[in-house]
């Protein structure tokens, strides 16, 4: 029997041993008797079910009537990231606009489903939020990212983005408008290199990834990305891939005990936090040594100094680069997709783009910058109506308090419904789930900011939030200049697979050369 194949109530047992010695013997009376064990596990089962269940009850949480708030009757540790709709929808049947509990594996989260209950979450205490070990994920995602810069708080989360943040500023964004047109037409030529038609379609989130991805690199690693080193980093992409995979829908790899066995996905973690970390001292290496401009290289002067160590270092530009694939990739993927089903939208913005490129002194970032323009509407609007990840990373209130009428306590681990709270009537009116961008005209950002989800909540915000909203922009402009985009008569479904944590996007977009 492989450590794949045992069974959860074996894992719960396993779990509950504290010793060598105390292991030695539960394997002897495995060999000697296993009809004893068998009662063992299911005793014991029982009684860890029992304490689960009384514990997921977390009937201390009342409202002033002394109501005991609503708990979903159903594990959604992996639920949530593959059928997140779903859970949502249910939570909203059985707890209207009031927060509700969902079910993570061994413990509860508190799921906000309005703005008002977001800025509640976030009052008084939001700079001292912490996050739950593992993201709430388990050990094996601690062990991946559990301690990247997206996962501290307080002033260590303060002093490992005093290193990135210089690096993906604003102002860096505005000087990479050069790199960023370079390698979108690139990537433009590259779509159409094995087409013989004018008219084709293509899964927009495949080729969403792929520039995304290369921009992200190109952003981080400056002048030591050559094809090379590109090729280096893109072979690692479909490891970590696997176990995000993994990570999300394994809840075996959840227990701390279960992965100092020598799993098959121990090793493929092994394997890829070995590679990762060489390749970055290699890149680090090589910049110092030919005296090339390198963002990563500047950002590791915090390793150096010891603010922070290389693991931490590590796992942040894993979360910022490989663990963002997906997202990125899925909010440029949207954004196109939108105007592709909106073609009076998407007639009146190749107008402006054309007009703002003809204009004396054009700067693609400058236009990029601009909020009074249908190009900023339809990126809010697409991307509102688009969350990559229904539920947000989870986060721990720092203290007691009330949400939604019902007494919080301090430490409880809290997530927010993204579409709901982007969708909410209440903020957004009757038409709240219909793609309108004008809506976000003459609307100060302080309007919606909690009635609207983009780049995270809280110390969970990107930090390539800068350049994620250039590449969006670039993209769209330099595809809008040379296609019209449809949405195709016969559909092409998505590839469905359990390697990714984000929202799905169905269908492909037909691209009509102009």
């Amino acid at each position: 029997m492989t450590m794949e194949n045992i069974s959860a109530p074996a894992i719960g047992i396993l779990q509950s041993l504290r010793s060598p010695g105390q292991l030695i013997e539960f394997l002897g009376l495995f060999s000697q008797n296993a009809t004893l064990l068998a009662g063992v596990i299911i005793l014991l089962s029982g009684i860890r079910y029992f304490l689960g269940f009384s514990k997921q009850d977390r009937f201390y949480l009342r409202n002033d009537a002394g109501k005991h708030i609503t708990v979903l009757p159903q594990d959604t540790r992996t639920l949530r990231f593959s059928n997140g709709a779903d859970i949502s929808a249910q939570g909203n049947a059985l707890a209207g606009d009031e927060p509700y509990m969902i079910i993570n594996a061994d413990h509860n989260d508190l799921v906000l489903v309005t703005p008002e209950h977001l800025r509640e979450f976030m009052a008084k205490d939001g700079k001292d939020h912490t996050k739950p070990h593992g993201g709430g994920l388990g050990d094996y995602a601690w062990r991946l990212l559990g301690r990247c810069v997206g996962q501290q708080s307080g002033e260590k989360w303060k002093t490992m983005r005093s290193h990135f943040d210089p690096e993906f500023s604003h102002q860096k964004a505005v000087q990479a408008e050069p790199v960023f047109h370079k390698h979108i037409q690139e990537w433009m030529g590259s779509l159409t290199i094995t087409q013989t038609t004018s008219t084709f379609v293509l899964d927009a989130l495949t080729i969403c990834r792929a520039v995304s991805f290369r921009l992200l690199a190109i952003m981080s690693y400056g002048e030591v990305m050559n094809e090379e080193t590109f090729e280096r980093l893109n072979d690692l992409t479909n490891l970590h891939r696997h176990i995000m995979g993994t990570l999300v829908f394994n809840t075996r790899v959840m227990s701390k005990l279960y992965n100092l066995f020598p799993t098959k996905q121990m090793r493929q973690l092994d394997t890829f936090n070995r590679l990762w970390k060489q390749f970055n001292l290699d890149v680090i290496h090589r910049a110092r040594k030919e005296g090339l401009d390198c963002p990563v290289e500047r950002i590791f002067a915090g390793v150096e100094q010891g603010d922070m160590d290389l693991q931490e270092f590590l796992q942040s530009l894993d979360e910022m680069l490989y663990t963002n694939i997906d997202i990125t990739g899925l909010v440029v993927a949207c954004l196109l997709a939108k105007i592709a089903a909106n073609p009076e939208v998407q007639a009146r913005l190749r107008t402006e783009i054309s007009a703002e490129k003809k204009a004396r002194g054009f700067s693609a970032s400058t236009y990029a910058t601009k909020q009074e323009t249908l190009l900023n509407y339809v990126t809010l609007e697409a991307i509102r109506l688009n969350p990559a990840l229904h539920f947000s990373p989870a986060s721990c209130t720092a203290e007691d308090k009330t949400i939604g009428g019902y007494r919080i306590p301090a430490k409880t681990t809290c997530v927010a419904d993204c579409w709901r709270i982007n969708t909410h009537r209440g903020s957004w009116g009757a038409d709240a789930e219909t793609f309108r961008p004008e809506r976000f005209a003459n609307l100060p950002p302080a309007s919606y900011r909690f009635s609207f989800i983009r780049w995270g909540v809280g110390s969970n915000r990107c930090m390539g939030k800068n350049m994620a909203e250039l590449l969006l922009k670039m993209t769209a402009m330099e595809v809008l200049e040379r296609y019209e985009l449809r949405v195709p008569a016969a559909k092409m479904e998505a590839v469905e697979d359990q390697d990714t944590i984000t929202n799905k996007l169905q269908g492909g977009i037909e691209f009509v050369r102009l």
